[in-house]
């Protein structure tokens, strides 16, 4: 390959970076983390902070805004302007659950089905 085409190459690259996040085993139902994932989709990172913080006061909330501290630092570590960077995507799928049963009467029992999530943030800078 040529020094003209591998630059080209580096900055179509550039142009189109994905990067992904991670959180794993999050003891929410999948369906509850849905609620959050519909508001903060194709908004911005620090616009996305200051929702979470005025705005939404339930338990995943504080999930995801420490993710998205984490994102944030991460881009100060490596001297990238964070401002500029959207949430592309939330993926959320399920990871597993904790199974207990609560004791019923005459001798029965009823599941209860703790379910895990993981959740899986796609960062781009374009929206």
């Amino acid at each position: 390959m040529g020094k003209r085409k591998r630059i080209s190459s580096i900055k179509i690259k550039e142009k189109n970076i994905k990067k992904y996040f991670l959180v794993k085993n999050v003891r929410i139902s999948p369906k509850k983390i849905i609620f959050i994932k519909n508001i903060i989709k194709g908004k911005n990172l620090l616009y996305v902070i200051n929702i979470i913080d005025n705005y939404i006061s339930i338990k995943i909330s504080k999930i995801f805004k420490n993710l998205i501290l984490s994102v944030i630092s991460n881009y100060k570590i490596k001297k990238k302007n964070y401002k500029f960077f959207y949430i592309n995507n939330v993926i959320i799928g399920s990871s597993g659950m904790v199974k207990r049963f609560r004791y019923a009467s005459q001798g029965r029992y009823h599941k209860i089905r703790k379910r895990l999530s993981n959740i899986k943030l796609e960062i781009n800078k374009n929206k």
